[in-house]
């Protein structure tokens, strides 16, 4: 575990708040697990699109586990009072498919376009203005070992040893 099986692969994906606006229709997956981690608050990229397509992703074969932090918002791993950004494009509220020719579907209205066009006309489908940050010390500790442990279950670490100091716990 640890070492690429074979190049430009990975043995474990850590994804944190993912755009999943535009997913393939047909799944074709590995076998490396995946952990995704999501903002319950996250108004950018959304946590229902990530959960609907981590859920796609499973029923496809994928090792993939989520989690929610619900009081997080997009980029809280950043700490510091939350960022309103008014001119930050959000599609947290669509979703596409894109076909295997390409082209590119909205679930919403069945409307097909051909993927250049799709890129060029995107800006319409969006919503403007969301916030980013607002993380805290104990929000990102709380990743950080939500990280390690996933990373632990999955052999690529060892158990921490068992015992009552901190120091014992460093990686």
């Amino acid at each position: 575990p640890g070492i690429p099986n074979a190049p430009g692969t990975f043995d474990l994906h850590v994804s944190i708040a993912p755009s999943c606006a535009i997913q393939p229709r047909n799944l074709h997956v590995a076998g490396s697990p995946v952990l995704m981690l999501l903002g319950g608050l996250d108004d950018y990229t959304g946590t229902k699109p990530a959960l609907k397509y981590a859920e796609r992703l499973r029923q496809a074969g994928l090792s993939l586990e989520t989690v929610v932090f619900p009081e997080a918002r997009h980029g809280w791993e950043l700490c510091g009072k939350p960022l309103w950004l008014p001119q930050a494009e959000r599609y947290a509220d669509c979703l596409f498919y894109m076909e295997d020719d390409g082209s590119i579907m909205d679930s919403a209205t069945g409307a097909r376009f051909p993927y250049e066009q799709f890129r060029h006309q995107m800006r319409k489908f969006a919503r403007h203005g969301a916030y980013a940050g607002g993380g805290t010390g104990a929000l990102r500790r709380k990743g950080g070992e939500t990280i390690l442990d996933f990373m632990r279950r999955k052999g690529f670490l060892p158990h921490p040893p068992c015992g009552d100091t901190a120091q014992e716990h460093q990686y």
